[in-house]
């Protein structure tokens, strides 16, 4: 993630930056968006767009709650049409968010 800067609070815009390597060739992804609302520990509500469909704003509703020691983690995606959410899951955007998740996991022990 080369890419990844981050003004959290509510107004506050982000923008993340992603490259990895695909059949020898350098791949590149961009999100950014803007956080609307933030409830610390509990919630944070955005949106987003990606680079390729920078006119397609996603509605992300993200919540957190403590287990434990854990922290289980919902997100709530909300695409502005059945189109952006089908191209959404032909893509390989679960994998990444298992990626993300997985170094998360490395980096918290």
């Amino acid at each position: 993630m080369p890419g990844c800067d981050i003004d959290l609070r509510e107004g506050g815009a982000y923008r993340f930056v992603w490259e990895w390597e695909e059949d020898r060739k350098l791949q590149r992804m961009a999100a950014c968006g803007t956080f609307r609302d933030i409830d610390p520990e509990r919630r944070l509500f955005y949106t987003e767009a990606l680079d390729m469909w920078p006119h397609n704003e996603t509605l992300v509703d993200q919540t957190f709650r403590a287990e434990g020691n854990r922290t289980h983690v919902t997100m709530l995606l909300t695409y502005p049409s059945m189109e952006v959410r089908n191209a959404a899951l032909a893509s390989p955007m679960e994998e990444g968010l298992e990626a993300s998740c997985a170094s998360l996991d490395r980096l918290l022990p």
